[in-house]
């Protein structure tokens, strides 16, 4: 430790901005090893002054967020926020400079007379794995706000070729964030597009084939299989650290999900065969059920009577009389006032007024 300060002073002396930076990356990751994690954001936050270009940036707020995360505290989140949208903004900027220069130059091989194939375009390996850890850390702050959806968009657009950070998150832990926190917030369709048909995604699923299966059952309406999967596997689910406050409440919220999306194919169905679908009690069902009639994502009505779950569908004939009789009280009205109007004229009685728009009629 005392090389490292020595060698920071050093770099301070000679106001070079580079060396100081990494001199500050130094004693944090001194700090990560030792275990001192909250020493380790004081000299990555240092750092920040010194942090010019965007690439720079981008390792120091990655190195940020990996403090945060060894701490499993993030302070600041908005700014955390904040300074990753710009990361972004800037990587965009990027993207669409080298995309434009690799058309350029296809097209002067064109003129040239050069047949040659597509230009690649050239991307900073150490950038895309900064920007990929940056992403990966925000996913899993927002996991841990309970922010479920916008945790599953972060896991599911990270690169698998640079998500390589063994002390942080590994290919399975992905695959397991990422596919509860997708099967508690997304419906079928975007299931299938960002989950299932994500070559990307799909790589770090092969980690965990067991989840990989699960996934399939929800996407394929086997709930009942996939809650016995996901039973199976709960104990090992809870002896992950940042996933275990989170399990009963994903389960939570993917069984309602998955009642809603169950019941969306039908227009009434057995509370019997409910209950045994998606293994509730008969009272737990009713419960869950009238909770979710009330807050409006359920269109249904509960028959205690037959002990069925009948689709709320609108009273089409009730809607077209309510229309028919609003439009016959308006032409009563507009009828009564045409004939005073009639009535006033032919004796002789002129009526002078504003409209709306302020102008003189008769």
């Amino acid at each position: 430790m005392e090389k490292l300060e020595h060698d920071l002073k050093n770099y301070k002396a000679n106001s070079i901005k580079e060396s100081i930076r990494r001199g500050f990356d130094d004693i944090g990751y001194h700090f990560l090893a030792a275990g001192d994690a909250n020493n380790a954001l004081k000299a990555f936050n240092s750092s920040r002054d010194y942090a010019e270009g965007l690439k720079e940036q981008a390792h120091m707020l990655s190195n940020r967020l990996k403090a945060c995360v060894y701490l499993q505290h993030f302070p600041n989140p908005n700014q955390l926020q904040e300074n990753m949208r710009d990361i972004e903004a800037g990587l965009e900027r990027i993207s669409a400079g080298l995309v434009k220069d690799a058309k350029l130059k296809d097209a002067k091989e064109k003129e040239g007379g050069i047949v040659a194939g597509p230009s690649v375009v050239a991307t900073d390996s150490q950038l895309d794995r900064s920007w990929n850890l940056i992403k990966a850390c925000m996913a899993l702050y927002q996991m841990s706000a309970g922010e479920y959806t916008k945790a599953a968009d972060l896991f599911v657009s990270l690169n698998p070729e640079s998500c390589d950070f063994p002390d942080v998150i590994v290919g399975r832990d992905i695959a397991q964030y990422g596919a509860l926190c997708a099967l508690a917030r997304y419906d079928r369709q975007t299931l299938k597009e960002k989950v299932l048909s994500n070559k990307g995604f799909k790589s770090f699923l092969e980690t965990a084939p067991e989840v990989r299966r699960m996934v399939e059952k929800f996407y394929t309406s086997q709930f009942g299989e996939f809650l016995g999967s996901f039973n199976e596997h709960r104990n090992q689910l809870m002896l992950d650290l940042l996933l275990a406050p989170h399990v009963d409440g994903l389960l939570a919220q993917t069984r309602t999900h998955g009642m809603i999306e169950f019941f969306r194919c039908y227009d009434s169905v057995k509370l019997e065969d409910m209950s045994r679908e998606f293994c509730y009690t008969p009272a737990e069902l009713h419960e869950e059920l009238v909770k979710l009639i009330l807050s409006g994502r359920l269109p249904a009505r509960i028959d205690s009577l037959n002990q069925n779950l009948n689709r709320d569908t609108p009273d089409v004939f009730m809607e077209s009389a309510l229309k028919v009789k609003q439009n016959v009280d308006q032409l009563k009205i507009d009828l009564h006032v045409a004939i005073l109007r009639s009535n006033l004229a032919r004796h002789g009685f002129s009526i002078r007024g504003k409209d709306d728009r302020g102008e003189i009629f008769l």
